[in-house]
């Protein structure tokens, strides 16, 4: 399997997040205020590709 280019990764395919949806590894009420979070762009980028990987 090629390694996706982090940008266009769940683009064409998105990862299946049935298995490991981000809201459960997010604690309660943590998505309504993850604007509000520091650097939440990158924790997210993280997830996504954590479960694109594993």
């Amino acid at each position: 399997m090629q390694q996706q280019n982090p940008q266009k990764a769940g683009v064409a395919r998105p990862p299946k997040l049935g298995a490991r949806p981000l809201c459960l590894r997010l604690p309660d009420g943590q998505l309504e205020r993850l604007h509000q979070i520091p650097g939440w762009r990158e924790r997210v980028r993280e997830l996504i590709e954590d479960m694109v990987t594993y």
